[in-house]
């Protein structure tokens, strides 16, 4: 497997993850600190998870060059802009939770289309030990 496909990859669930995860740990944080002590870092806050839709979706471009499957960059494409559209419209959940969703669906996606593009073994045996 090439190693640019496996750092698209990576990149793609790992951003997608953490982006998930934010916003109930921002919640948690402003509940034990009291809302007036976390407002000060809010927009900072949401500059991080736009930085890593934007890290999502550059991995997105990274798996697409190795496989050349367009529907998941488009997915990719359509997530992110749903997930930066909610953060911009006063955290509207409808957007970026199912943007979300779809950046993990791509994620997923992206692994399976880069195993199926891999190109079998020079010696003929089908088997590659993971």
């Amino acid at each position: 497997m090439n190693k640019s496909n496996n750092i698209g990859n990576a990149t793609t669930v790992i951003a997608a993850s953490v982006v998930w995860a934010m916003i109930p740990a921002a919640g948690v944080v402003a509940a034990l600190f009291g809302p007036r002590n976390f407002s000060r870092y809010e927009s900072g806050t949401f500059y991080i998870m736009q930085g890593l839709v934007l890290l999502a979706l550059v991995g997105s471009l990274i798996s697409y060059r190795g496989h050349r499957k367009v529907l998941p960059l488009l997915l990719a494409i359509g997530s992110a802009a749903a997930i930066i559209y909610g953060i911009n419209a006063r955290l509207d959940v409808y957007y970026m939770f199912p943007g979300m969703v779809g950046l993990l669906v791509v994620s997923l996606w992206n692994s399976i289309e880069t195993r199926r593009t891999e190109d079998p073994p020079e010696d003929g045996n089908q088997y590659t030990p993971a």
